[in-house]
């Protein structure tokens, strides 16, 4: 049981690391896009960026304590 907890936390963190770097990348499109036609910028487009950054920082720094704990265990 164990194990499984530890797959799915592992995968959980994996998707969200993905979906926000997805999220990360478009809305930065999306900015950029307004920039370059110099029209006002979408308030949810500044917020889905900032909350995607923080959602990448969570999944990075989640998924590195995770992978550290799973070394250091010893194998049964």
């Amino acid at each position: 049981m164990n194990d499984f907890k530890d797959l799915a936390s592992f995968a959980g963190f994996s998707v969200l690391t993905g979906l926000s770097f997805g999220t990360t990348f478009f809305s930065l499109a999306f900015l950029y896009s307004s920039i370059e036609a110099q029209q006002a910028m979408n308030t949810n487009a500044l917020v889905c960026t900032v909350l995607g950054v923080v959602g990448l920082f969570v999944g990075i720094t989640q998924l590195n304590k995770k992978r550290q704990l799973t070394e250091s265990e010893p194998i049964s």
